[in-house]
């Protein structure tokens, strides 16, 4: 019954990723169009100036997503993406815009992608609250060193290789997540009731320091990580 279910979470996680990236709330590919009722917030660009080592396709979305978040949205349409070349740079490149949608729900439904099917299951439709859950899946080529993950003035979880950890948001708006060791990284997460949350933890590292890094997962996508790390 548990490898049944861990596959249909595989299936569920594929059919996702085709659309999400699994690097913010949504990506859409240079061949889909944004709806309408999209609004338009700035352009975002991720690119390589010579001097890059982590830069892989996950890494360079994953940042995108998060200058998109900079500027509000929760959309990143991709017009341009450059692959590594030997005649080039080695790094992934993207070039895109950053929309924001008031009802990401509504516009995955006129783009024909996967709604969020996670949320009900894991909250009641009555929830006056909402779940963000946090995990990390492994070092990667950050420090392995493990920080305390910060909701708002709440205390998440210390986040470690191959930890996770969850914490229940009983008032609505912006909230921030954060956490510090070598330098202060956050972000912010405008919570609805009803709503799950998932944080991808990890960390990278410069020269001398390194810093915590933390992205907004697709639902389904992020449960099925969640699911996958099992409790210390």
């Amino acid at each position: 019954m548990k490898i049944k279910h861990l596959l249909s979470l595989l299936l569920l996680c594929i059919i996702t990723d085709a659309y999400s990236q699994s690097t913010g709330i949504l990506v859409l590919e240079e061949d889909m169009e944004v709806p309408a009722h999209c609004n338009y917030l700035g352009d975002v660009k991720v690119t390589d100036k010579g001097f890059k080592t982590n830069c892989g396709y996950e890494r360079t979305m994953e940042e995108a997503s998060r200058k998109k978040a900079k500027l509000g949205g929760n959309i990143f349409k991709i017009y341009d993406l450059a692959h590594p070349s030997a005649m080039g740079s080695t790094c992934y490149q993207v070039w895109g815009y950053a929309y924001y949608s008031d009802d990401i729900e509504r516009t995955k439904r006129e783009l024909h992608l996967p709604p969020d099917t996670v949320t009900h299951r894991l909250l009641p439709d009555t929830a006056r609250y909402a779940v963000v859950y946090a995990y990390r899946k492994m070092a990667g080529e950050g420090s392995s060193k493990a920080y305390l993950l910060h909701v708002g003035d709440a205390d998440l979880s210390w986040m470690e290789p191959y930890s996770k950890g969850k914490v229940i948001i009983e008032k609505e708006g912006p909230v921030k997540i954060w956490a510090a060791y070598d330098k202060h990284v956050e972000m912010e997460l405008n919570i609805q009731f009803g709503k799950a949350y998932f944080i991808k933890c990890d960390s990278e590292c410069g020269v001398a320091k390194c810093h915590p890094l933390f992205t907004v997962q697709d639902p389904n996508k992020g449960y099925y990580e969640y699911s996958l790390i099992s409790n210390h």
